[in-house]
């Protein structure tokens, strides 16, 4: 920049400046020269010397008089207006991909009603205002419409889907049957069919988007009386043709997946429709020279003759897969029946019979037993009924008689014999379980206990079928027996029968079960205390050993119980870190042992969660019969055992528990220095560990305690809820952390009820409940307590909602969610439960969508949107494989 000195001299100056004069023209009177001084002046630039008669302006700065010439002010400008028009272009190309991102979806929630609909209907449902039919012959083949407030009803959609856009309805279309259908919508962007990602560089041009189950050919009838069939490779249901439309005309504009004949506009400007027929086809099947064709395949009947039929470019045509093409050639139905012929009907014992039909008649009405009757066919030829027999049906006198067994039921070494008064006599008589019984002649030898059918050979007999001879033994009175194997879950063990007596005995009352313990002494053999009842609950007595410990000895930062640290003592002889005790480690300390380490991920990896997992998974640290209790049931044990109002929190509070008001009151509390009787330390024995981070390094022995509950953290689903007891602390800490960490587990038995006993005449009967051979505890199924957690998760979040949407969204949420567990409740009382699991899983899609209804109203955030659809996810898995196994053979 040069300084400038007289505008009106610029034009000598170096600096490149331009006139005034030049600026409003030479001729401009001297108010347009001020009113331009007045506008520079405005803005600091320049001032106007009113006493020059020339009008000469000066810049104002501080020190010298510098300034922007004219053309420097036009340059900036336009650089501004270029940034400008780049940053609108590419704010433009984001917000059409997030539009594009919704029509795909609302596309995927669209099929997904449909397809549920079909399910239930049989059928898809007929499209709305119907804009165009498509018709071959005049027979209409497919109907074009919209997806509007009846079908949005029907298939469960809260509101009528429109385009984010142009609000236009989406359009749907079925063919004649509404066995096939497809839906559209137009998207912006091109990219958006491989990558919804917005992106500056998105491909603008529009584009069709179809999904649905259309095959890609219709067959339909010539309309000749020789009946011709014919197919066609019409190549979409939908095109954007008003009112009846020829699908086999080159003035058809279909619309088809990723081209550019449009569903419908986005705007006035959007061009819906530039592609034939000819060039839809070429370029979904990738060829140059293919049409739309319609070929003659009366005469193709079998798969050869597909293969020699379409070949070349026909095959092109068609799509070039003979295989796709070979079920629809030899498919038995045609889009539009062909045209019947008229003929004149017969008539046979006053009963019309049809042209063409053949019925068989007889000669005589009845013969005699042994005959046989005679007939012919007679078949009618356009009004003529060929043939002479006139009975429309013919009887054969039956057999008379039957045979019989002198005696049904006997004991072994009785022989029965056997008589017969039948019209013709049996030549013989066989037994269906020779093990049973033999038959020579009329005699039966029986030969051990069972049941054998005695049935006729030959002969003729009114009654020849089998007649059941059943062989006894006397009844057993005494057994000997195996030992008694190991305690199992539901607290029985049985054992099996050696010897019973007197000989060849049968039945009587063996004693096979009897009631046991069953508890985790029998599980964890480190473990030699037994488990503890409080309230309904029954916890593990020991913490689990099972699998590989997470620490090793001389890696472990050791404490004394009193926040000091001290030297880690080495596992006494036949011990390891794992089973050693708090007296083996520290004199004058329990005898509870530490029991192993575990991180929550691999546990989750391994399926260990929820209830328990086969003795064969060593790898999980709760074994059959117990499982890792949930943050609910750790909620359960500290109201049992006395924390309860202000001390207690619940839902996604975090924190010390169990004694708000003075943390270091050491008579009450459930933490570790209390001496309440009913604290964790003093009623389950839980020991002071220490923990393992997720980076391997292992700390705090004698000074924490951690124990992992089976509840992800929903605001933090990489996190799961523990429960910490401090060496100092007479609270409980209610937290999360890390699902990478190692601490303790402690585990919680599942629920069973125990056998009973009934008297039933000088025998005892042993028999477990019904539901312990039939079915699981509702409370024990993992789906049940999957949907309970994810029930306590939805009404905790519901609790912050809104009030104008608490009452109206939330409502339905927790009703659908309530009929959801109610439903899985219902299917495991239920020996047919395949309908009712259907019903839990719809709920499930319904409240897929309320939640994220609710994200997308922002009445909740990102992290709880995912902490929730991870919950329904794994409810709806669980659904889908109870069902699948429901249906399977039993």
């Amino acid at each position: 920049m040069k300084p400038i000195n007289n505008i009106n001299n610029c034009h000598s100056d170096r600096s490149g400046g331009i006139p005034l004069d030049h600026i409003v023209g030479n001729d401009t009177k001297r108010n347009d020269k001020n009113l331009i001084s007045s506008f520079f002046g405005n803005f600091g630039i320049i001032s106007a010397n009113k006493t020059d008669t020339s009008t000469s302006l000066s810049l104002r700065s501080v020190g010298q008089t510098f300034g922007f010439t004219l053309v420097e002010l036009i340059v900036v400008i336009t650089i501004l207006v270029i940034l400008g028009t780049i940053a609108f272009t590419s704010l433009t190309g984001f917000s059409g991909n997030a539009r594009d991102s919704d029509r795909v979806v609302t596309l995927s929630n669209i099929e997904s009603g449909l397809d549920i609909h079909q399910i239930k209907s049989g059928s898809y449902p007929i499209p709305e205002s119907i804009t165009g039919t498509g018709t071959i012959n005049g027979n209409i083949l497919s109907s074009v419409g919209i997806i509007g407030d009846t079908i949005s009803r029907i298939i469960r959609i809260s509101q009528i889907p429109t385009d984010p856009l142009s609000k236009t309805n989406y359009v749907y279309g079925t063919n004649s049957s509404q066995s096939q259908y497809q839906i559209a919508t137009t998207l912006e962007n091109a990219i958006a069919y491989n990558n919804l990602i917005p992106t500056v560089y998105a491909d603008t041009s529009l584009q069709a988007r179809v999904n649905g189950n259309y095959s890609g050919y219709i067959k339909f009838s010539s309309g000749a009386s020789n009946e011709e069939t014919w197919i066609a490779n019409i190549p979409s249901l939908l095109f954007n043709n008003t009112g009846s439309t020829n699908l086999l005309s080159t003035g058809t504009y279909f619309v088809v997946n990723k081209q550019q004949n449009l569903p419908y506009k986005l705007d006035d400007k959007t061009q819906s429709q530039n592609k034939t027929p000819d060039e839809i086809i070429r370029a979904v099947t990738n060829t140059t020279t293919v049409t739309l064709t319609w070929v003659n395949i009366s005469s193709v009947t079998t798969s050869t003759g597909v293969s020699a039929f379409f070949t070349g470019e026909l095959l092109a045509s068609f799509g070039g897969n003979i295989a796709v093409i070979e079920t629809a050639v030899l498919g038995k139905s045609t889009s539009v029946a062909p045209p019947t012929p008229t003929y004149t009907d017969c008539t046979f014992n006053s009963t019309p019979v049809s042209h063409a039909t053949v019925v068989t008649a007889y000669l005589t009405g009845s013969v005699s037993f042994g005959n046989t009757c005679t007939s012919e066919q007679r078949t009618c030829t356009n009004g003529t009924l060929g043939g002479t027999y006139t009975f429309a049906a013919c009887t054969v006198a039956g057999a008379t008689g039957s045979f019989t067994l002198s005696q049904t039921s006997v004991t072994i070494g009785t022989n029965p014999t056997i008589s017969n008064n039948c019209s013709t006599a049996p030549t013989s008589y066989t037994s269906s379980d020779t093990a049973v019984a033999t038959v020579a002649g009329t005699i039966i030898t029986t030969l051990s206990a069972g049941t054998t059918d005695i049935t006729p050979v030959g002969g003729a007999c009114a009654d020849n079928g089998a007649k059941t001879l059943t062989v006894t033994t006397p009844t057993c009175t005494s057994w000997t027996y195996t030992a008694y194997a190991a305690c199992q879950p539901n607290n029985t063990q049985t054992r099996t029968v050696l010897t019973s007596s007197p000989a060849n005995c049968t039945g009587g009352s063996p004693v096979l079960s009897q009631s046991c313990v069953y508890d985790w002494r029998v599980v964890d053999v480190n473990c030699t205390k037994p488990d503890v009842t409080v309230g309904s609950q029954v916890w593990a007595g020991c913490n689990s050993t099972i699998g590989s410990t997470a620490i090793a000895y001389g890696q472990t930062s050791c404490y004394n119980y009193a926040g000091g640290a001290m030297a880690c003592t080495a596992p006494p002889g036949g011990k390891t870190v794992s089973t050693m005790t708090e007296a083996d480690y520290l004199a004058g300390q329990s005898n509870n042992i530490y029991g192993a380490l575990y991180q929550w991920d691999t546990m989750s990896t391994n399926t260990c969660l929820g209830t328990g997992i086969s003795a064969n998974n060593t790898a999980c640290p709760c074994k059959a019969g117990y499982h890792l209790p949930t943050n609910a049931e750790w909620d359960t044990l500290e109201t049992t055992l006395g924390c309860s109002g202000g001390e207690k929190l619940t839902g996604d509070s975090v924190g010390w528990e169990c004694l708000v008001s003075n943390t270091a009151d050491t008579t009450n509390g459930l933490g570790w220095t209390s001496t309440n009787p009913n604290s964790l330390k003093n009623k389950l024995g839980l020991s002071l560990a220490g923990y393992c981070s997720s980076g391997g390094s292992c700390y705090y022995r004698g000074y924490y305690a951690f124990y992992w509950s089976s509840s992800v953290y929903a605001p933090s689903p990489t996190n799961s809820w523990r429960r910490n007891l401090n060496y100092s602390n007479a609270a409980v800490n209610r937290n999360n952390n890390a699902q990478t960490n190692d601490f303790s587990v402690r585990c919680l038995k599942d629920y069973f009820k125990k056998p009973f006993l009934f008297q039933k005449g000088t025998a005892v009967f042993l028999y477990a409940q019904l539901t312990q051979k039939t079915m699981t505890q509702y409370d024990n199924l993992p789906v049940y307590r999957t949907t309970y957690d994810f029930l306590i998760q939805t009404f905790g979040v519901v609790k912050e909602f809104p009030k104008e949407y608490k009452y109206t969204l939330g409502d339905k949420i927790k009703n659908e969610i309530i009929e959801l567990i109610t439903n899985v409740y219902r299917a495991n009382t239920q020996r047919e439960k395949g309908d009712i699991i259907q019903r839990a899983r719809e709920n499930t899609e319904i409240l897929r969508l309320y939640i994220r209804l609710t994200k997308d109203l922002h009445m909740i955030g990102l992290e709880k949107f995912i902490a929730l659809n991870l919950s329904i996810e794994s409810i709806s898995k669980q659904l889908s494989a109870w069902q699948k196994y429901s249906y399977q053979p039993k």
